[in-house]
């Protein structure tokens, strides 16, 4: 090897060793992408929610690529990184650990409270913040980690909103609990049960049923024998569905009231058709219209996809435009400092002011009483917190 050729060769062996040697870090390079992550059932009997979980954080992506994004004087790209979590514990856990791996700035979702739950522990490990849309159950923040923030009002809240509703205006004085025995449904229904008793109504009986059945006669049996004046239902949207019909076609004319499922959307009115006549749901935000920038977003998100928008579709992409607007607060991809920045936050969102208290739950959270008229779910009212 001729001297001149080996001295080139060493100094460029000495550069690369200096570059391996520096620390890796996630600092946005020029035209470096940025990862983001999205956990959401994107298969399994809630796909189609995941699905369009996936679409709303992808529009909020797209539009802080368009209008061009500079951290810490450099020029990024964000990538939206999906993962299916399945729903359930065990698949989001798994899902939360794809991400971290992926190195992602912070994780939308996850959609379930369930999953949350299960992935919460891993990114507070991590040091990776995760903002779900969906997630309602008290007990996601009551963990205590500060990585965990949610764009929704939690069920306790919506719980009193709806036993307030139940006693002001349908006047119900008798009603009976029913929930699916997750987190979700078994808190939602026992907070409900609670306010309503302070309000002074009584609760004849308390039932739980399997999150998977749609054999509901043994309950029907009950309800039709007490004929309270409501039921209030805490579970999946499509259980809420096929009880709704079990009960018309049982003669059960108590109404049925369920909330912060999404049951307010097309897929209950596909399995009730005019069974679902009277139904109420109590669910997060205001009605679509009153959303300032609806138009726009509702036209962004069907050119991305063909999926119909969930009722928590709103709320995740404001979830991902939250992560967004932390980053660039921080002015870094560091997830340490998007955490911090999200806790300052200060956010004119979709669905209304994106700002969180010390547990990471939404200051303002707003809610709408819907009831099911003519085939169509008509917004009520603002659901008003009991006095």
């Amino acid at each position: 090897m001729k001297p001149r050729f080996r001295r080139a060769l060493c100094a460029l062996c000495a550069c690369a060793a200096t570059l391996c040697a520096m620390p890796q870090t996630r600092a946005a390079g020029a035209g470096e992408k940025v990862p983001i992550g999205l956990a959401a059932p994107l298969s399994g009997i809630s796909a189609l929610f995941g699905q369009s979980f996936s679409i709303a954080a992808q529009v909020a992506v797209d539009q802080a690529n368009q209008a061009g994004l500079t951290i810490g004087g450099r020029r990024v790209t964000l990538e939206l990184v999906t993962a299916d979590d399945r729903g359930d514990a065990r698949s989001s856990a798994l899902a939360a650990q794809y991400l971290i791996r992926k190195n992602v700035i912070g994780v939308v979702g996850h959609g379930i409270t369930a999953a949350s739950m299960a992935a919460a522990p891993l990114y507070s490990e991590a040091g990776v913040p995760m903002i779900t849309g969906s997630s309602s159950s008290k007990e996601l923040t009551e963990q205590g980690y500060r990585t965990v923030f949610r764009t929704i009002g939690h069920d306790d809240a919506a719980a009193a909103q709806a036993a307030h509703y139940m006693w002001t205006t349908l006047k119900a004085r008798r009603v009976i609990t029913v929930d699916d025995g997750s987190a979700f449904g078994v808190r939602l229904a026992r907070q409900f049960a609670q306010a309503f008793g302070t309000a002074g109504g009584a609760v004849t009986a308390r039932r739980t049923v399997n999150d998977k059945t749609s054999d509901f006669n043994d309950l029907l049996y009950v309800l039709k024998a007490q004929q309270a004046d409501a039921v209030f239902f805490g579970g999946s949207v499509r259980q809420a569905a096929e009880l709704m019909r079990g009960m018309r076609r049982t003669g059960v004319n108590s109404r049925l009231m369920t909330g912060s499922n999404g049951a307010a959307d097309r897929q209950f009115l596909d399995i009730t058709g005019p069974a679902g006549e009277g139904a109420l749901s109590i669910e997060p935000g205001v009605p679509a219209e009153r959303m300032p920038g609806w138009k726009q977003f509702a036209e962004a998100y069907a050119r991305r996809g063909d999926t119909p928008m969930s009722t928590f579709s709103p709320f995740v992409y404001d979830a991902a435009q939250a992560l967004i607007a932390a980053m660039k607060l921080a002015d870094s991809t560091d997830p340490a400092r998007v955490t911090q920045a999200l806790h300052k936050l200060r956010l004119p969102g979709l669905t209304g002011r994106i700002a969180f208290d010390e547990h990471g739950d939404l200051l303002d959270p707003s809610y709408t009483i819907y009831e099911v008229r003519q085939m169509r779910w008509t917004a009520q009212r603002p659901a008003e917190p009991a006095k």
